[in-house]
């Protein structure tokens, strides 16, 4: 009997204490160290897109396979113009509040602002991949 709860612990452990990802710690706002933020509160989103720099917002769940695909592209983005832009990470399931104040229906849902302005928006993986997510931002930082 012990022996079939511990294998019952041990796949409930597989199953579920494996599938979640310990949230990456979130940098500091204004470092400049071009990584990637993770929004740790609603009342924090504000603050964010009222930057003076470009400010783009990726939001997107754990869950989703092209969302995953999509941030190491975002690392890479943010890691090339460290000062000139910031990358904020969204989790939709942590901060619903966020899907009916922007239509969000699909996710990756991209979203670039600057001082408070909603400058534009795409869903789904950029066609024409990284490159073509460069170019996007390229054009905001003119």
């Amino acid at each position: 009997m012990d022996k079939d709860l511990t294998i019952l612990a041990l796949a409930f452990a597989l199953l579920f204490g494996c599938s979640r990802q310990a949230e990456k710690p979130r940098n500091e706002a204004g470092s400049g160290s071009g990584s990637v933020l993770h929004l740790r509160s609603a009342a924090e989103f504000d603050q964010l897109i009222q930057a003076d720099k470009l400010t783009l917002v990726d939001f997107y769940a754990d869950w989703c396979g092209p969302c995953r695909a999509l941030a190491p592209i975002l690392e890479r983005i943010a890691r090339r113009y460290p000062h000139r832009l910031q990358v904020v990470k969204v989790n939709i399931d942590k901060h619903q509040v966020f899907l009916p104040r922007y239509g969000i229906r699909a996710i990756p849902a991209l979203f670039f602002f600057r001082k408070g302005k909603l400058l534009h928006k795409s869903v789904g993986l950029p066609r024409g991949g990284e490159s073509a997510l460069r170019q996007q931002v390229e054009r905001f930082l003119e």
